[in-house]
């Protein structure tokens, strides 16, 4: 029997905050390495990137190939791939399948190694802003990976087209598998109430970028309370850029309802617990997701779910999940009145099992072993 080729996977941009590529890594690095082996598996990072991932698992025996370079700036990571290739050789010739999980880290010297990469989205293409040199690197990074790539990855139909779409120019014709991302949580898990929370409450969490659509949040949520006489806060977790934040945080200003606004920053896993099983609605208006991870957890604890039509959101189906425009105020906020009208005694039907995205994903790397 055939053994498996060693299995280098790209960690260069994994660290603690990174949203939903964390939440990917998590949930896919134990079954992975269940049913691959973990003899069979480098983590290949800086040091701080290793310490992250290895210390998913209690106990691990990973290999590593460690890189002394940082390359989460996009621009260091284009211009630092013949190092890293050279690296990377020397430790394992080129007898090993190559996994980019997180869309980027394009190595074009390894010619001989068979390379795989999961593309959770193209929204360098996709959300078109103006000319950003970090954005601009992070698109030509995106191209080259996909490039020297065998095989693609992606989470969701929507991403599969707009995949054709936007790659056709480029002459990248590869193989697409469409697999959805792993789901999987800690039955254990106890919840936890954050400091300062304060009841009723909405919630909304991500990582702060322009393409959540924060702004019309904040719109919605103050028509709500002017509408229907809402005495509840609006929790919103997560980080962002300084810059991002500061300016959403002046919205809520202008729109005069920053005292019904908690800015809850990171919170822990026990903490988002509590808020998704507590909260009167979760809110979640994206114009862009490749997949949606936050809808997934919301609908796990049984939160009535008020989120968008927009891109891969409009694949999600469940007991308490409202779309609606995420352009359109009053069809928002008719579906958030709806949504907590809704009794959601009743669990919703939600079947939790990374088995078959592991396998599925093993079974892509074995296809390479020849």
């Amino acid at each position: 029997m055939q053994s498996n080729k060693n299995l280098v996977i790209d960690c260069r941009i994994m660290r603690p905050g990174t949203g939903g590529a964390e939440t990917f890594f998590f949930n896919m690095l134990p079954g992975l390495s269940k049913i691959y082996g973990e003899k069979n598996i480098f983590l290949m990072g800086d040091k701080s990137n290793i310490e992250f991932c290895s210390g998913l698992l209690p106990k691990n025996s990973f290999n590593i190939i460690l890189i002394p370079l940082n390359v989460s700036n996009p621009i260091i990571r284009y211009f630092s791939s013949y190092i890293v290739s050279f690296l990377i050789r020397r430790k394992l010739n080129q007898n090993f399948i190559l996994w980019h999980p997180f869309n980027t880290g394009a190595l074009p010297f390894l010619s001989k190694v068979k390379k795989v990469v999961t593309v959770h989205d193209t929204y360098v293409f996709d959300v078109k802003t103006g000319f950003n040199l970090r954005k601009f690197f992070r698109a030509k990074d995106l191209i080259n990976t996909l490039k020297y790539s065998n095989i693609i990855i992606t989470a969701s139909k929507y991403s599969v087209t707009q995949i054709g779409n936007n790659f056709k120019k480029y002459f990248i014709n590869k193989p697409i598998k469409l697999i959805p991302d792993p789901i999987s949580f800690n039955t254990s898990l106890k919840s936890k109430s954050p400091s300062l929370i304060k009841h009723p409450f909405m919630f909304f969490i991500s990582i702060l970028r322009e393409q959540k659509n924060i702004e019309f949040m904040l719109k919605c949520f103050k028509k709500f309370i002017e509408l229907y006489n809402y005495k509840g806060y609006l929790i919103i977790a997560g980080k962002g850029q300084t810059k991002y934040e500061n300016e959403i945080k002046k919205f809520a200003n202008k729109l005069q309802i920053s005292e019904k606004i908690i800015w809850a920053g990171r919170v822990s896993e026990e903490e988002k617990k509590y808020l998704y099983e507590n909260c009167d609605l979760f809110l979640f208006p994206s114009v862009y997701e490749g997949f949606g991870y936050p809808v997934v957890e919301a609908r796990y604890y049984n939160a009535k779910i008020v989120t968008s039509f927009a891109a891969s959101l409009n694949e999600f189906e469940g007991l308490y999940i409202r779309k609606a425009n995420p352009y359109d105020l009053d069809d928002f906020v008719n579906q958030m009145k709806e949504q907590l009208e809704t009794n959601n005694d009743i669990p919703d039907d939600f079947i939790v099992d990374n088995t078959a995205t592991c396998q599925n994903y093993v079974d892509v790397f074995k296809s390479l072993n020849t």
